[in-house]
């Protein structure tokens, strides 16, 4: 008897400390003890059971593993994404050792993502989804990206329909040097459509930021603006942010993004609590930034009856 209290004890404070432990530290845990291993390891698969995994936080060369660029396949692998409640992941820059190429080292980059995207097939339980492609994009020349942005839409598409469990999206798409953020992958917002299209009446919240150019090949040149039309359609979104980096020419660019706050007056959510349009004109002058009528970007708060 003593022995099962013990064992619910111990089940009932996990529940509530699990969600602020690390991956890496649970794969400790899971080696401490048996009763700890049946609560951080499924049965069936042998992977770790975590409902939050934030995937920068293990961007680091102390890393019992290792560095994630070496060992970020591995520990998606690891994750028993069934358990996943949120997933916020970025990929780190790939530096160029040895002459080898980033894409010809079978432990960096370029093998994570589409473990990411073959994995969220089994993702039911995801509610908050965070990716940052910034890093991606320099790979998008040889198309390599392209497949795996394919498989991660279907199964987003797939959770989507099955559970209406995903209500939080955050995209980071802004290539480039820290400097000046001035582009984006078409082909990752091409991907994205059909997954914004698909949350129409479960996304609560998207926060999207790109820069501002397109860098990728793609059937639809008009993927980004395609993309933020779908968002401005969701019908039971709380909350949405739109961040963009421009170059001080990008005056057309400019424009075309203050169009799109037409929608504000005719957004269908009546959820709707906040819009916020923010644009960064990266090297423009004072006198450049007057006549884009920076006036029309602006928070917009829907007073609620």
């Amino acid at each position: 008897m003593s022995s099962t209290v013990g064992i619910e004890a111990i089940q009932e404070c996990w529940t509530r400390i699990e969600p602020y432990i690390d991956l890496v530290s649970l794969i400790s845990v899971s080696k401490s003890c048996n009763k700890l291993r049946q609560l951080v390891v499924d049965d069936d698969s042998g992977e770790i059971k975590t409902s939050i995994l934030t995937v920068p936080s293990i961007f680091k060369d102390d890393c019992p593993y290792g560095p994630i660029s070496e060992h970020g396949p591995r520990l998606l692998n690891m994750v028993h994404f069934p358990s996943l409640v949120k997933l916020d992941i970025a990929f780190p820059m790939i530096p160029l050792t040895n002459f080898i190429r980033p894409d010809e080292n079978e432990n960096t980059f370029p093998l994570a993502l589409p473990i990411l995207a073959r994995k969220l097939e089994d993702a039911n339980n995801l509610e908050i989804f965070r990716i940052d492609v910034d890093n991606v994009i320099d790979f998008e020349d040889g198309g390599r990206p392209q497949v795996a942005y394919d498989i991660l839409k279907n199964n987003l598409i797939q959770c989507i329909k099955q559970t209406n469990k995903l209500r939080h999206l955050k995209i980071s798409n802004c290539g480039g040097s820290v400097e000046t953020y001035g582009k984006y992958s078409n082909a990752f917002f091409a991907a994205m459509v059909p997954v914004i299209q698909a949350g129409i009446l479960s996304f609560e919240t998207v926060d999207v930021e790109f820069g501002g150019d397109p860098v990728s090949s793609s059937d639809n040149p008009n993927a980004l603006f395609d993309f933020l039309e779908a968002m401005f359609s969701l019908q039971n979104l709380k909350m949405m942010t739109v961040t963009s980096t421009i170059k001080s020419e990008g005056r057309g660019f400019f424009d075309s993004l203050v169009n799109v706050s037409r929608y504000i007056e005719e957004f269908p959510s009546k959820s709707l609590e906040c819009v916020r349009l923010v644009v960064n004109a990266c090297g423009a002058t004072e006198e450049e930034l007057l006549p884009l009528q920076l006036n029309q970007i602006f928070p917009f708060t829907k007073t609620k009856p």
